[in-house]
């Protein structure tokens, strides 16, 4: 069976058509990859090129200890120092290397001493970086009722129990 020219023709028109429609998509919809957004269930705080990504504080109760969970990430092309703090006590403070992330639950758990909020609630979060400022957002309390956060409770819970206070090592 021979195809004669005309439906090949028609074919390869239809196609273009289909293509380019299907290409024009991105100049009218912007490219998700490329954008900011808070991907987890924490909060995330930008400064300039400096992100600190999906924060969140997983506590048994208010007025327990709880570990602070989420990254910090410097898309910058110099190392920057960068402080999270609560009621202005800083928990976490550390240079941060040119093009890194930095992962708050690697190593030595982020200890909060005192979680100012119950789960479920927000909590206000300051986050600076050095040169650049700071900025304060609201930080969610989780509990261990989901089993991620469970398993975090459970792996730390001699560090929370033996935390002797702000930066303790």
């Amino acid at each position: 069976m021979a195809v004669s020219r005309r439906s090949r023709l028609s074919v390869l028109a239809l196609s273009a058509t289909l293509t380019a429609g299907l290409a024009g998509c991105s100049v009218v919809s912007p490219i998700m990859t490329a954008e900011d957004y808070e991907a987890g269930d924490g909060t995330m705080i930008v400064i300039d090129r400096v992100r600190a990504l999906n924060l969140m504080i997983v506590t048994e109760a208010e007025g327990e200890s709880g570990i602070l969970l989420g990254a910090v990430s410097n898309r910058d092309n110099t190392d920057h120092t960068v402080a999270i703090s609560l009621d202005g006590i800083d928990v976490f403070s550390d240079t941060v290397t040119a093009e890194t992330t930095f992962l708050l639950e690697e190593g030595e758990p982020v200890i909060v001493d005192s979680v100012p909020g119950a789960p479920g609630s927000m909590v206000d979060v300051a986050f600076s970086v050095s040169g650049a400022g700071s900025q304060t957002e609201s930080v969610p309390v989780v509990d261990g009722t989901l089993p991620g956060y469970a398993e975090v409770l459970e792996e730390h819970a001699d560090a929370l129990e033996n935390h002797s206070g702000p930066l303790a090592e």
